[in-house]
């Protein structure tokens, strides 16, 4: 069975502590050189990964692992992509649960211009021209 299905069965279990080594394990699997798709599948994996950890309240762990997704996603689909922009909000949020306000805050500057309506929301102050 996939290592991705197997660790969402976990998941969906409540089991998250145990999905943690298969996730682990499944981030390894896909051969970023391959192509985008590969690249694609270690991005949701890592994501997975980070929602697990943050289901367990560790959110630092979380945090890292939606930075190593969101770099392997822009890399793949570049900085401008919409989907980019969704994983960078994503990320904010994560700040901001974990009270790193600054964080969140510099990551909305850090976002592309053509992004930077997506997280308008999320940090309206933080934003520059």
């Amino acid at each position: 069975m996939n290592l991705h299905v197997v660790a969402v069965i976990y998941c969906s279990l409540g089991r998250f502590e145990e999905a943690i080594p298969v996730l682990e394990r499944a981030i390894t699997v896909p051969d970023s050189s391959r192509g985008s798709d590969h690249a694609l599948a270690a991005f949701s994996r890592y994501m997975q990964l980070g929602d697990t950890y943050s289901m367990l309240g560790q959110l630092d762990r979380s945090i890292s692992c939606y930075e190593s997704g969101l770099k392997i996603q822009m890399e793949a689909l570049g900085g401008i992509d919409p989907r980019v922009a969704d994983t960078c909000r994503y990320l904010a949020e994560a700040h901001v649960q974990a009270m790193q306000f600054d964080e969140a805050e510099k990551l909305c500057n850090k976002t592309p211009p053509s992004c930077s309506a997506y997280l308008l929301w999320l940090c309206p102050i933080g934003m520059k021209d």
